[in-house]
């Protein structure tokens, strides 16, 4: 019997094992990091929520207090955009999967084209080592059961940061 295996004998399990999806989601919420993905889900999926007419015209800025602040490139748009503020809330929450917009705030700014944002990450990787095929198939298991692509995304950095940082030491 390993030493593993008497450590378990010896503490009988209290609760059964549970998904780590919805854990992280709570801690999320209570780090009061939920609307920052919600913000991250919205940037990396705008021209699909909105379309390809005004994706171009519109950016989604920030969320405060369950307020979308989009940022609009002329005054055109931004007249028309009043009155399409009830339909984008409705695609908006729709892609979240959730209520977590109750209104948005227009705010007249330029608008980045989202074919000119770096597709690169925004720290050099040069530093960052590569991860064995066994480390991608491990972060590949743990997410199987994580059906949220940006809590996704968030994980599957912490655990390559971790397994780089675990080799490095």
């Amino acid at each position: 019997m390993t030493l593993l295996n008497t450590y378990y004998t010896l503490l009988p399990m209290k609760r059964k094992p549970s998904w780590i999806a919805p854990i992280l989601k709570a801690m999320a919420k209570d780090m009061g990091l939920e609307a920052g993905m919600d913000l991250y889900a919205l940037q990396s999926q705008w021209q699909t929520i909105v379309g390809p007419s005004l994706a171009p015209h519109t950016y989604p800025q920030a969320i405060q207090h369950k307020v979308l602040n989009l940022q609009v490139d002329s005054a055109p748009w931004m007249h028309e955009l009043a009155f399409l503020k009830a339909d984008i809330l409705q695609k908006v929450n729709q892609a979240l999967g959730k209520t977590a917009i109750q209104s948005i705030r227009l705010k007249m700014a330029p608008v980045v084209p989202l074919s000119t944002l770096p597709q690169t990450p925004l720290r050099p990787s040069a530093n960052k080592k590569a991860l064995s095929q066994e480390d991608k198939d491990l972060i590949r298991s743990q997410l199987d059961s994580v059906s949220d692509d940006a809590l996704k995304l968030v994980i599957r950095k912490a655990m390559a940061h971790h397994l780089r940082e675990e080799k490095r030491a």
